[in-house]
Formats: structure tokens, sequence, C-alpha cells
């Protein structure tokens, strides 16, 4: 098959090899289905899928879902590079000519002592980095009080959003299949598809964490209602955003279900992510799901109470846990004390090291608590996380210290706050900073930028 970009043979002449292969950015997004034979990008180099999909120990799922694009980041975040080169190899088919979105410097030393050192920390140890035998009590807990929410008739079942978070990193298990049947839980328990969760925060956040343009978390738009960068025009609306952004974050889960309708049928994209077609196994977990979740959550309810007090119990549930998982997120990114890198207009590339940028963009907090390591999902390692989404959240007490001590080995700004309320007023600081009109675009209100800390800022322990 010939390319868009490829000349066509003349006659007699020699056709140009499988390994000569030339694709833009737009071409190679059209190779994203078993049928248009899928490919990625990885360092600039093309790789054809399809004699691979169904032989790739994350399974056919995951491989589709990636298709037609360029995973560096994934690959490398996922993968020990040194054992899977030679099999990479072999589906080597040519160069990819652009970067739609940015790119990074090859792994610096600081990466690859930092890998390495977590591969031997659970190399020595035994353990498994995928399972911890507590995370399935963790995980019998959610669905007990998720039982016994609807046999007290209350309505109101926690959130399952730390079982999906897990399956959709494949963070938990070594198996496929249960990171599908874990992802599915997002659409039948939360009424939002997975796969929407998968295009947005694995293939979108993380690679490009806090990258404008790039990263659908911190997106906006001309007129948005929140300003955090400070890029973005004023409007006076914003003197306010400080109290009124942290309660809309409450219809969070409302706003996602329409925008999986729309992202998947009609824009199919997520901000720059673009979506492919979905398999039809996911196309019926999309709908059912959607369908069963208004089910078990609207209609069931009504059988036992009165319709009011149904509405009234799913709106509270809803609210409240929106906004405890957005508050939880924001605490992490949007604060003053992180990164917020760009990419070369030009170029499109960033000059920071990927594991560099991962640690500067996101900050820690409460590392001393138990107990809110266990409420956010580990996320109050956010940092640990984002260097390692791969491994089961109930190591990362135990990696936190082994990325610390490496960043400060080789000087990389690791800001961890004390407890999850001075994390919290940080995001809350930066929303009345960024209110104000005096704030323009040049200003850094304490960033950290350039890897290093801005001025008058120090690391908090």
């Amino acid at each position: 098959m010939y390319t868009p970009t490829q000349s066509s043979p003349t006659p007699g002449a020699t056709p140009p090899t499988l390994k000569s292969m030339k694709l833009n950015s737009a071409e190679l997004a059209t190779h994203n289905t078993l049928a248009s034979r899928p490919m990625v990008a990885i360092r600039g180099k093309l790789y054809d899928l399809t004699d691979f999909v169904d032989r790739h120990p994350g399974g056919r799922d995951i491989m589709l879902l990636s298709a037609g694009r360029d995973v560096t980041q994934v690959y490398e975040t996922y993968h020990d590079m040194a054992r899977t080169e030679n099999v990479l190899r072999k589906y080597l088919v040519g160069d990819l000519t652009d970067s739609a979105l940015p790119t990074f410097p090859a792994p610096s030393a600081f990466q690859t002592t930092l890998r390495s050192r977590v591969s031997d920390h659970f190399r020595k140890s035994g353990k498994d980095q995928k399972f911890h035998p507590l995370h399935l009590v963790h995980y019998a807990f959610v669905g007990a009080t998720i039982a016994a929410s609807y046999a007290a008739q209350l309505w109101v079942p926690t959130s399952c959003f730390t079982i999906v978070h897990d399956a959709s990193h494949a963070s938990f298990s070594h198996k496929p299949w249960v990171w599908t049947v874990f992802g599915a839980w997002h659409d039948f328990m939360n009424g939002a598809s997975h796969v929407a969760w998968f295009y947005q925060h694995v293939l979108g956040h993380h690679p490009y964490t806090n990258l404008p343009d790039a990263d659908p978390d911190v997106g906006t738009s001309h007129k948005h209602f929140r300003r955090i960068r400070p890029h973005q025009k004023w409007y006076s609306f914003y003197l306010s955003q400080h109290i009124y952004a942290p309660l809309m974050y409450g219809l969070y889960g409302l706003k996602s279900r329409w925008d999986d309708v729309s992202n998947i049928y009609i824009t199919r994209s997520r901000g720059a992510i673009k979506i492919n077609p979905l398999q039809p196994h996911q196309h019926a977990i999309f709908w059912v799901g959607k369908l069963f979740f208004f089910a078990h959550r609207l209609i069931l309810p009504c059988f036992f109470i009165p319709v009011g007090r149904a509405v009234a119990l799913f709106l509270l549930a809803d609210v409240a846990t929106s906004m405890t998982l957005a508050l939880v997120f924001q605490a992490n990114h949007v604060v003053e004390h992180v990164s917020w890198p760009a990419a070369d207009k030009t170029t499109n590339k960033v000059d920071t090291d990927w594991m560099q940028m991962q640690i500067e963009t996101a900050q820690d907090y409460a590392h001393d608590s138990v107990g809110w390591t266990k409420f956010t999902g580990g996320l109050n390692y956010q940092v640990v996380h984002h260097a390692f989404p791969n491994v089961c959240q109930w190591w990362y007490m135990e990696l936190g210290p082994v990325v610390r001590d490496t960043c400060k080995e080789f000087g990389v700004v690791y800001v961890v706050k004390a407890t999850f309320w001075e994390a919290i007023k940080d995001h809350i600081d930066l929303l009345w900073t960024l209110g104000r009109e005096e704030v323009g675009k040049d200003d850094h209100i304490g960033f950290v930028t350039g890897g290093a800390l801005a001025p008058g800022l120090e690391k908090e322990e």
C-alpha cells in the first residue's frame, strides 16, 4: 500500500521498501484500526502493528486505542526499552515526517537512573509491581459501601473511580481482560465512558502534563469559565473565580457524560487527542453502561423511595463526588508551585526531559498520612504516579523516598505539601491571583519555570 507522501512507482522501477515509508501525522492518524493497518510512531520511526496486535501482552484493546499516533512517551513509560528494542525493530516500516503534538529529548541520565532504581527496588524485594494483596481489600471495601448504600435505601454509592483509574493505567493485574472489566465500571457505575477517559487521561494528560493545547485537563477555550494560565484573556467575572470555580467542579460528572457522546461520536477527539473508532464491544459497553447507570441510579430508586428524594440523592452524590475528585486533581497540577511548560512554536519540541517535566508539573501532599493515601487512591503521591503510572498504587509510599532521593541527587524540583489542605489552598491561591486583571501573560506568579524553583520559593518538606 502506498501512502500520499510516496511517489507511485514508474514502470520497471523498483517500488520503495517498507522501511522507506514516510507519513505525516495526519496520514498516520488514518492507520488507527485493524482494517486500516494500525501503526504508531516512536521517536520519529513508524511501526506497523498489524501482526502484533493480538500478540502484545497488553492486549488488542490498548493497541488499537493507541494506534494512529506518536506514542513515544507512553511506550517509554510502560516498557523496558532495552528488552523490547529487538522486538520493536521487527515492525519498523519507515519515518514520521512531522509532529502534531509536543515531542521530548531522549531520556536523560536522571530519567534512566530513576527508572533503573525503581526496577531494582522491585527486583531485589521480589514484589510484583502490579499487585498488592491488600488492594483487593480496598476494592472489596468500595463494593461493600455501594451495596450498603443500596440496602439502606440511601442511593448515594461511593465512587469506584479508583478502580477505573487503576484499570486505565493497567496498574493492577497483568491480565488485559481485568483492565477491560474494571474499566467498564466507569461506564456502568459512574455513567461515564472508560474509553473517553483513556484518551483524556492516559494518551492526553499523562504524556503532555500541563502543556497548553496538548493536555486536555488544562485546556481552556477562548472564554473559559476559569483562568488558570496567564496568557488567557482576562474577564471581570474572573475576580470571583476562587469562589465560584470550586463549586462548579461539582458539575463535572454531569458534563462528562455528555462530553463522552460528543467526543466519541461527533468531534472524535478530546481536545488535541484524536479518538479512534470504537470496537463493537466498546460500543456495547458505552451504550449499555449509560442505560444501566440511569436505570440503577434514577429509575430503580423510584420503586422504593419518592421520586423527588431519588433525584435529590442522585444530584447530591454526583455533585459531592465530582467536587471531591476535581479538587483532588486540581491540588496536584493546577497550582502555583509547579511548572507550566511550553513547546517551541516552530519545532513543537519541549527542551525539558520528559521525566523531569512529570515531576515538576505536579505536587504531592500528606506523605505521612496513610488515610489520605487511601482516600485519594494514592494521588497524594501524584509525582510518583506520573513517573510510574503502571505501578500499583499500594507501592507509592515505598517508591516515594526513591524518587525524592534521586531528584535531590540530580537537582530536580520535587514539591511536597505537608497536608491536603495546604495543597488545596495552593489551587485557590492560583485562582485568586489569576483572577486579577493586572496578572498578564508575562507574569509567572511563583510558577516553577525552566527546571528550577521560581525566585523566593522553597521546597516544602
